[in-house]
Formats: C-alpha cells, structure tokens, sequence
C-alpha cells in the first residue's frame, strides 16, 4: 500500500476533484473509524445508488495510481471493502484507507 507520501505527491500532480466527489470524500473521513457503507455514502453525496461512488472512486483510484506510475489499480487503492454478512453487516462497507485519508486532509481535498 502507498504511504501518505506517496498519495500526497500524486494528488498534487492532479485537479482537485469537485462536486459531489469532494461531499463523499469528506463524509468518508469524517465517518467512525473511516468507515460507512456504499449505500451511505452514495445518499450522503447525492447519488441515486452505491454504483456512483464505486464508479467515481474506481475512476479516482486509477488517476492516483497513474499519478504514482502504477498500473491496474482499482478501487482498493483508496478503500477497503467489506463483504455483506461478513460481520453483521447487510451492505458493502468501504473503510478509506488512513494514508488515503491524511492525504486528502494535507493536499486540502477534504477539510478537518
């Protein structure tokens, strides 16, 4: 996994995202634990269901990763998933990676 530096380095290289992106980045970090479902955090940013934040975040991680010369990353570049009925969970749950994370909060993607 890409240290906070590394995530700092590449998300400087890029344009700050905008819109509902940054609203569902920011309720990522903000979440307990850095984690929330895709269902939560799709309704907290506007979207009709959980295939916009996979898609947005699918399309983010492959920028970042571009940005670090990495190949063929996907999502699990920025979160980890959780299987439904893996705890006691219904839906998917996404954690945000902390170096993920920290990097958003230093390059002033998201705010404190």
């Amino acid at each position: 996994m890409p240290s906070k530096a590394e995530f700092v380095k590449a998300m400087r290289s890029l344009k700050k995202p905008g819109g509902r992106q940054t609203v569902f980045l920011a309720s990522h970090c903000k979440a307990s634990a850095g984690v929330m479902t895709a269902t939560k955090l799709a309704k907290a940013a506007g979207y009709k269901s959980f295939d916009g934040i996979n898609l947005r975040y699918g399309l983010l991680a492959q920028k970042i990763g571009s940005a670090m010369g990495r190949r063929n990353v996907d999502i699990t570049l920025l979160v980890a998933g959780v299987e439904p009925k893996a705890v006691t969970n219904r839906d998917w749950l996404l954690s945000i990676r902390p170096e993920f994370a920290a990097a958003l909060r230093e390059v002033g993607w998201v705010k404190e």
